[in-house]
């Protein structure tokens, strides 16, 4: 096998940027996309906590409703939300875990 340092040389291989080795099968017809390359002139926006810090209230607010009820309610009130009775149960498990109180469900 040819060494690293060998098919680089030959335009063969390159190092990503996280260290890892990339053998490149067709290295003239392929090259490392540039981080504005990758983007395609877009940048990311933000994403918010909407979606969990509601469930998070609805979990602390409401004991008696379940969690598929707390995701509707979710998806009620945020457009585009697409919240699960396993999505919020994943919350409600998370805050035990940060070990608030008042999170569990008897159904």
């Amino acid at each position: 096998m040819a060494s690293f340092n060998h098919l680089v040389g030959a335009g063969q291989a390159h190092q990503s940027q996280n260290g890892r080795v990339i053998i490149d099968d067709c290295p003239k017809a392929r090259k490392p996309r540039t981080k504005a390359e990758s983007d395609h002139g877009s940048p990311k926006q933000a994403r918010g906590l909407g979606v969990g810090k509601l469930a998070r209230e609805l979990i602390l607010a409401h004991p008696d409703w379940t969690y598929g009820q707390i995701a509707e309610e979710v998806n009620r009130r945020i457009e585009g939300a697409k919240a699960t009775e396993k999505s919020v149960r994943w919350y409600s498990n998370a805050m035990q875990r940060e070990g608030i109180e008042g999170t569990r469900r008897s159904h």
